[in-house]
């Protein structure tokens, strides 16, 4: 489990350091108490992931559900993966065709879609771009992250989701893909691939969908406008 520990980890370990560098050359006060913000959440993040992390070695997963919007999870998500985006040069999108408001673990759910996507940045080459999506149904929602990297075989396809199995990527584990697969599965949703040798891959998550019914959703949430592209 150390191994995990340091791939997981690594992630918001990088967010800290550089916005630690950033904020001591920063004059903006706004600027800085943004950055300081930022740096909380990725402390935050990480005693999550200490936690989640034990729950895995342990086949544990405990559920901490709250009711949030589609769009506000992918936006986080995005807005952490956008370092290791200008370091790459690569460009992130969003596209989401139903915001509604879900009832899930969002640490969790946010956790799987980081994965993915920096995993998708990681194999997507310079001025490529990254894509996140969300679609609901009336029984389910799902979240895509579509990748421009050389695709996967078949053969790899069938067991990418198995601890320590990699594609593509230079580093890293192996582990992050069977967390995210965990995370769908106690979720009572799946994870697939779907993949076209050099045409790129899209990671496909489908949960049903669950709305808390303690904490209503938001009567606008059904009709909300897609978001537009962001690149």
């Amino acid at each position: 489990m150390a191994a995990s520990l340091v791939h997981d980890l690594r992630g918001p370990i990088q967010v800290i350091s550089g916005m630690s560098e950033l904020v001591q050359g920063e004059d903006d006060e706004n600027e800085r108490v943004s950055m300081a913000a930022t740096i909380h959440e990725q402390s935050r993040r990480m005693e999550a992931m200490c936690h989640d992390l034990l729950d895995f070695s342990r086949g544990e997963y405990e559920l901490r559900p709250s009711s949030f919007r589609a769009s506000l999870l992918l936006e986080e998500v995005m807005r952490e993966l956008e370092a290791l985006a200008m370091a790459r040069q690569g460009r992130l999108s969003v596209a989401i065709s139903s915001d509604t408001v879900i009832s899930a673990d969002m640490d969790k759910l946010r956790r799987l879609i980081y994965n993915l996507g920096k995993n998708a940045l990681e194999v997507t080459p310079p001025d490529g771009v990254v894509e996140f999506g969300c679609s609901a149904s009336d029984t389910s929602w799902s979240f895509y992250v579509k990748d421009a990297g050389p695709g996967i075989p078949s053969d790899m396809a069938e067991r990418l989701f198995e601890p320590f199995a990699s594609q593509g990527k230079a580093g890293g584990t192996g582990l992050g893909l069977a967390i995210v697969k965990r995370i769908a599965e106690v979720h009572g949703g799946t994870v697939r691939v779907e993949s076209v040798p050099g045409g790129g891959s899209t990671f496909i998550v489908d949960v049903p969908r669950q709305i808390d019914a303690s904490e209503p959703a938001d009567p606008d949430a059904q009709d909300t406008d897609p978001l537009p592209s962001r690149s």
